[in-house]
C-alpha cells in the first residue's frame, strides 16, 4: 500500500480504514482524485496501471461517481473488505 492514494467517500464508519491505509504506507484523500498520466504503478503491484484506489462501500455502489467506472485503468475500484484482506495478507490483492 506504500505510495498508493486512497479516496474513501460515503462511509458511515471511517475510523478503521484510514488507520489501515496509513499503517500500510498509503495516503488518504478526502477530495476526488485526479488521474495524472505517467504516475507510477504501486511499488508492490506493478501489474496495476495506477496508484489511485477508490474505496467503496458495497452497500452504496450506486453513489460511486461514474468517472471511476468509465476509466478502470486510471482508478482502481476496491471495497473496504479488499483493504482489510490486503492488510491481513500484507500484499496488494488482485482487483476483481
Amino acid at each position: 500500500m506504500h505510495l498508493c492514494f486512497y479516496f474513501v467517500p460515503f462511509f458511515d464508519d471511517r475510523r478503521l480504514l484510514p488507520d489501515l491505509i496509513r499503517l500500510g504506507g498509503g495516503e488518504l484523500s478526502v477530495t476526488e482524485p485526479q488521474y495524472e498520466a505517467g504516475a507510477p504503478p504501486p511499488f508492490h503491484a506493478p501489474h496495476l496501471s495506477s496508484p489511485i484506489f477508490v474505496v467503496y462501500d458495497v452497500t452504496m455502489t450506486r453513489s460511486i461517481p461514474s468517472k471511476f467506472h468509465r476509466y478502470p485503468t486510471k482508478y482502481n475500484l476496491v471495497s473496504a473488505q479488499w483493504i482489510i484482506e490486503s492488510v491481513v495478507e500484507y500484499a496488494i490483492k488482485p482487483i476483481a
